[in-house]
């Protein structure tokens, strides 16, 4: 997961490659579109807020395959 493992995004665009960021923009937003990778989304305060909060931790008993498969669990 150390490719999509990135809290802090440091642009918009480069949210889309942090898992954190499209989890916490799927949350906030109900959705992912273009309109979630900008600075101005980046920036909003429900979204710091949300992110710093956002761990990812890898599962090993998740096989590592992207080109087949990708998935995780959710917890609290």
């Amino acid at each position: 997961m150390g490719y999509v493992n990135r809290p802090r995004p440091e642009t918009g665009l480069s949210g889309k490659f942090s898992l954190q960021y499209t989890l916490a923009a799927a949350l906030l937003d109900g959705k992912v579109g273009i309109h979630t990778f900008t600075d101005q989304r980046l920036a909003a305060p429900d979204m710091q807020t949300l992110l710093a909060k956002i761990t990812v931790d890898m599962d090993p008993t998740i096989p590592a395959r992207l080109k087949r498969c990708m998935y995780g669990w959710l917890s609290r």
